[in-house]
């Protein structure tokens, strides 16, 4: 279910192109695929998960020089259940195939199952990622 990736498809940034990244695909033996973005158009499918996390991740060290690394969790955690405008979805949904739960939630679910109701988010799921989970079960 893990593992590295044969394929990764990435913009044509400096940040992936770099000989740090190309010498870890041909080690690992994955194909990096570069994707043309023409800045210029901000309606391009570009990703701009980069810029997004760099500036979140600047903003906690300038304001908190000596402890940002304790406040980095929330900043990932965000960065990592929202939905990216380039492939829209999260990038937990995309690794694990289904809507993070958060421990607010847990209840609702828990409550939703007793009464035959559906999980909540779990009836809004696409069609094919219901067959998937159908098949992991």
């Amino acid at each position: 279910r893990f593992g590295a990736s044969k394929n990764i498809y990435t913009s044509q940034s400096w940040d992936f192109c770099e000989e740090v990244s190309r010498h870890l695909c041909e080690r690992w033996n994955i194909s990096q695929l570069l994707t043309p973005a023409d800045p210029a158009d901000p309606a391009s499918p570009g990703d701009r998960s980069a810029e997004v996390l760099r500036s979140s991740i600047c903003s906690v060290v300038n304001e908190k020089p000596s402890e940002w690394d304790a406040h980095l969790d929330p900043v990932l955690f965000e960065f990592r259940t929202s939905v990216n405008s380039a492939t829209k979805y999260s990038p937990f949904f995309l690794m694990f195939n289904r809507y993070v739960c958060l421990s607010s939630e847990v209840d609702f679910v828990k409550d939703s199952k007793e009464q035959g109701a559906g999980s909540g988010k779990a009836d809004s799921l696409p069609p094919f990622t219901a067959t998937v989970q159908e098949q992991q079960n």
